[in-house]
């Protein structure tokens, strides 16, 4: 029996020590899953460094000749193919343009441009220029945010010449000074100039860019409204049959009528204003997502309009001209000028909602 006791003792201890060891085996390999394998660009530049001293040291193949690749594929698999690159040559600093395709479904393939800078090794003695890298840095940044292709590309490429052109200015051998102040300030002068007329490029790109994604938005807002119509009117066409809806109602035809002349008097109002320079202005700095948001919702403050305008006229709260039986051609032309001019239309209905709180009748106009 004592043997027996010992036996089936000895197995419980098994089965917990090997319990114990799965459990430990998964905790490891979870904590080995979760390790960071992204490179930055500054681990990137350091490696760099440290392999061209060992080629100049005459060390083909080295330890850091192995881990410079490894850093290089893993960085290029997180941001894509490096267009062009600078590195210093006395000091771990360099900067590189970095060009990656994003997949977008039923369009052609984004190519995103990223400018990536690791220059405080080098600058370190030279405040002003360092500073100068960091305004480049700062419109890539927004550059890359907000514009998209050739403009984005050639923002960038600029950006890019720049940045190389002052850490070439600075890269000095261990040892020998630093360029003169007075030089450092013209060079530096020189680069804010083409700052200058980077950014103005970009300012321009931006605004463009901007008029262009309200416009998908826009087009997108007025789908959005066309579909619900298109299937009301299917709908209403499948049960006019069975004679359960009469879509020849008049009533329908122009609530349908007024939704679609608003929504299109404001996609004429905008697309007046995109030609008249100076008409039509966004902060495009606010992002694509939002300005296409804002395109999107332009088309039902039109349509708002318009149905508003048609409600306010059939209740009798307010009358437009001398029109004794107004039909669906006046009721059109008025919902698209609510929705071609919003600022009019909300001048009308202020004078209904003031007629109204009031307890007086609403001005006629």
């Amino acid at each position: 029996m004592n043997q027996r006791a010992d036996e089936l003792e000895g197995e419980s201890r098994l089965v917990a020590a090997w319990q114990a060891l799965r459990r430990r085996t998964a905790v490891e390999s979870a904590a080995a899953q979760a390790v960071d394998e992204s490179v930055s660009f500054a681990e990137l530049v350091w490696a760099h460094h440290k392999r061209q001293q060992e080629l100049e040291d005459d060390v083909v193949d080295g330890r850091w000749e192995r881990e410079y690749r490894r850093r290089l594929g893993r960085f290029k698999k997180d941001h894509g193919e490096i267009v062009e690159a600078w590195w210093c040559r006395y000091e771990a600093s360099g900067t590189a343009l970095t060009e990656k395709c994003e997949p977008r479904p039923l369009q052609p393939d984004d190519r995103i441009f990223r400018l990536h800078a690791a220059t405080d090794w080098r600058t370190s003695r030279a405040p002003k220029i360092a500073g100068a890298l960091h305004e480049c840095e700062t419109l890539a940044i927004r550059a890359g945010e907000i514009l998209r292709d050739g403009t984005e590309k050639v923002t960038l490429h600029r950006l890019y010449a720049a940045t190389s052109r002052l850490l070439a200015f600075v890269d000095r051998q261990a040892g020998k000074p630093m360029p003169a102040q007075n030089e450092i300030d013209r060079v530096v002068a020189a680069h804010r100039a083409e700052l200058r007329d980077i950014e103005t490029y970009y300012q321009r790109a931006g605004e463009n860019a901007a008029r262009i994604v309200y416009f998908q938005g826009m087009a997108l807002g007025a789908l959005a409204l066309a579909l619900p119509l298109a299937v009301g009117a299917v709908l209403g066409w499948y049960a006019d049959g069975f004679g359960i809806f009469d879509l020849h109602e008049t009533r329908i035809q122009y609530l349908g009528v007024c939704v679609t002349m608003g929504a299109l008097g404001a996609v004429v109002s905008v697309m007046t204003r995109m030609a008249t320079p100076g008409s039509f202005n966004t902060d495009f700095e606010v992002g694509r997502k939002p300005v296409r948001r804002l395109g999107f919702v332009r088309p039902v403050i039109g349509a708002t309009f318009a149905l508003a305008l048609y409600v306010a006229v059939k209740s009798n709260l307010l009358e437009l001209g001398n029109v004794a039986e107004p039909g669906i051609y006046f009721f059109a032309t008025v919902s698209f000028l609510a929705g071609f001019s919003e600022r009019r239309a909300k001048v009308l209905l202020g004078n209904v909602a003031g007629g109204v709180g009031t307890g007086r009748p609403a001005n006629k106009s």
